[in-house]
């Protein structure tokens, strides 16, 4: 069971089931392949909740907040994408070490 929260759940190629309490609602982001990367500058291999040292702790607790207290679908999603468009931008794109190994090969290129 997934706790309530903020919950980072890892990367995957396919779907997979979670088991969730009675009556949980959801709302959340997805992000295209490596984009989330770019924006939280990490990756989670497993469902993670939401603690202080992701980045976005202080605007993530705030949306979760803001989010529990909307009763409407549509409410939901346009505060989710005014929240998008307010705090996430993209970061380094390219992981460092990738980047890195990308010079390396340019020098031996």
């Amino acid at each position: 069971m997934l706790p309530p929260g903020v919950i980072f759940q890892p990367v995957s190629k396919v779907s997979e089931q979670i088991s969730l309490f009675p009556g949980t609602q959801l709302a959340g982001l997805r992000f295209h392949p490596a984009i989330g990367y770019g924006v939280l500058g990490q990756h989670f291999d497993h469902p993670t909740p939401l603690t202080a040292n992701i980045d976005y702790f202080d605007d993530l607790k705030a949306l979760y907040s803001d989010l529990q207290l909307i009763n409407n679908n549509q409410s939901r999603i346009d505060t989710l994408c005014r929240w998008a468009r307010e705090h996430m931008a993209l970061k380094q794109v390219i992981p460092e070490s990738l980047q890195l190994a990308l010079k390396h090969i340019a020098l031996d290129a």
